[in-house]
C-alpha cells in the first residue's frame, strides 16, 4: 500500500494553518499553533493580518512576541482593535498620531462602558480633524447607545460633536435592543416633542421587544398622539405572538400605567383585525392564525362573524398556507 505523501515543512504547513484560522477569528487555534513551537520561519509581510485580528482580540501578549524585529504594534493598530490593546497603547504614548485613531478608538470603546478610558482618548483629538459627520463618531455615538450605557451615551451627546445624529434615530436603536434606560434618557432629552415614534416602535415589534413597545405606546398616548398604523397588524406581520396577546389584553389605558381619563384611547392596539390575521397569514405565521387568533377573537371582539374558526380558513386558505384545515396545533 502507498502511503500519502506528508508535507516535509512541517513549520510551513504551521504557519499556513496559522494565518488561515486567523483569518477566521479562531484565535484559540492560532495561540494554540504558535505555542507548539514548530514554525521556524516567521514571513513578516504574512503576519501583517494575523497580529491585526489578534489586536482585534485583545491578545495583546501574543501579537507582542509575533512582532518582527524592531517593529511596533502601533504599525498594526487599526479601529477594530479591542480595549485592552487601546488602552495599552495610550498608557505607553506609543500610539497612531493620524487624527483618525482617537476616534476609531471611541468607537471600539463606545460599547465597554469604559467611560474614563473613552475621556481619556478624547482628549487626543485634534480640533477639526473632521467633521461631526464623519462615519466613525457616528457609529461611536450608535454603538454606545445600542449597548444600554446611559452615562456613555450622555458624554457622546453632550460633546461638542454630538450634532451628527437626531435623538428621534437613538430611540430607534435603543428601542430595538430593548434598553428601557436609554429610551427614558433620549426622551427627556428637549427634542422629545419632535420624535418620530413609529419608527421606534416598528424597531421594538420587529425585535420582539414587548417593554419598549409597551413605554413607546404610552409615550405616544401621552404626546396625544397614535401610531399611523395599528400595532396589532404590524406585531402579526412580524409573527410576535405574545405582543398580540398583550395588546388584546388592554381595555383600558390602566394596562400601560395611564389614567383612562388623561387620554383617549380609541381603538390603537385592537383596530383592524382582519388586516392583522391576513398580516399573519400572508406571511407565513401559521402558528399565529391556526392556534391564537380563533380564541381571541371570541374573546374580545364578539362582533365578528360566530364561526371565527371557518372565518379564518377561509382567509389562510386564500393565502395558499394550508390545504386542510383539520390539523390544529
Amino acid at each position: 500500500m502507498r502511503r500519502r505523501c506528508v508535507a516535509a515543512d512541517l513549520g510551513e504547513t504551521a504557519f499556513n494553518a496559522l494565518r488561515k484560522a486567523a483569518k477566521k477569528r479562531h484565535l484559540h487555534i492560532v495561540k494554540w499553533i504558535f505555542e507548539q513551537n514548530v514554525i521556524k520561519r516567521w514571513h513578516s509581510w504574512r503576519l501583517e493580518k494575523v497580529i491585526r485580528r489578534l489586536l482585534e482580540g485583545g491578545e495583546l501578549e501574543l501579537a507582542e512576541k509575533m512582532l518582527p524585529p524592531d517593529d511596533s504594534l502601533v504599525n498594526y493598530v487599526e479601529y477594530l482593535s479591542g480595549p485592552q490593546v487601546i488602552e495599552t497603547l495610550i498608557e505607553s504614548g506609543d500610539y497612531p498620531r493620524d487624527k483618525y485613531f482617537p476616534f476609531s478608538a471611541l468607537f471600539s470603546l463606545a460599547s465597554t462602558g469604559r467611560l474614563e478610558l473613552i475621556q481619556q482618548i478624547s482628549e487626543h483629538i485634534t480640533p477639526g480633524a473632521v467633521s461631526s459627520d464623519h462615519f466613525l463618531w457616528r457609529d461611536a455615538l450608535q454603538e454606545a447607545c445600542k449597548s444600554g450605557n446611559v452615562p456613555v451615551l450622555r458624554w457622546f451627546l453632550e460633546h461638542e460633536m454630538a450634532g451628527v445624529i437626531h435623538p428621534s434615530n437613538l430611540l430607534d436603536l435603543a428601542a430595538g435592543e430593548g434598553h428601557l434606560n436609554v429610551m427614558q434618557y433620549v426622551c427627556e432629552l428637549p427634542d422629545a416633542t419632535n420624535y418620530y415614534y413609529e419608527n421606534a416602535l416598528e424597531s421594538a415589534i420587529r425585535e420582539d421587544q414587548l417593554e419598549a413597545v409597551k413605554f413607546l405606546l404610552r409615550q405616544l398616548l401621552l404626546s396625544g398622539k397614535t401610531p399611523a398604523w395599528p400595532v396589532v397588524r404590524r406585531a402579526a406581520h412580524h409573527g410576535r405572538l405574545e405582543m398580540i396577546k398583550f395588546f388584546y389584553s388592554l381595555e383600558t389605558p390602566s394596562g400601560l400605567g395611564i389614567d383612562p381619563n388623561e387620554v383617549e384611547v380609541k381603538d390603537t392596539w385592537w383596530r383592524d383585525l382582519d388586516g392583522a390575521a391576513e398580516a399573519a397569514a400572508s406571511d407565513g405565521h401559521l402558528a399565529v392564525v391556526q392556534c391564537e387568533f380563533p380564541e381571541i377573537f371570541q374573546k374580545i371582539c364578539p362582533e365578528l362573524p360566530k364561526n371565527v374558526q371557518a372565518w379564518l380558513d377561509a382567509r389562510t386558505e386564500e393565502a395558499g398556507l394550508i390545504k386542510s384545515t383539520s390539523e390544529r396545533c
